[in-house]
């Protein structure tokens, strides 16, 4: 008879910090914006909000499939962002921004 497992919690990868953009077509990666030039232009379009200074992307990276991360500070999360991804997509690219996700969503 086999023995039940034990309840274990499962601990997440998923980073509250983090707001994953997904863009179609994909950003190919020589069109891809070198991180720090971005991560100041999020700044800069976030303070023309008048937002509190923790409204602020800390971090840009990119994932593995072209998707920009932005990290927000320590005392913000991403759904500070998510009333403006449209505009934050923008700096990006051109190209149609499909879904902006939270990483809890996205693992």
């Amino acid at each position: 008879m086999k023995q039940p497992l034990p309840d274990i919690p499962i601990k997440t990868k998923a980073n509250p910090h983090h707001l994953i953009l997904q863009f179609n077509p994909p950003i190919p990666e020589p069109d891809q914006k070198k991180a720090n030039i971005v991560h100041k232009e999020i700044n800069t379009l976030l303070d023309t909000f008048d937002l509190p200074t923790y409204f602020q992307a800390m971090a840009v990276s990119w994932s593995r499939n072209g998707n920009p991360i932005i990290t927000t500070t320590a005392y913000g999360v991403m759904g500070d962002l998510l009333g403006h991804v449209e505009k934050i997509g923008k700096i990006f690219m051109k190209n149609m921004l499909v879904s902006a996700l939270p990483d809890i969503d996205y693992f």
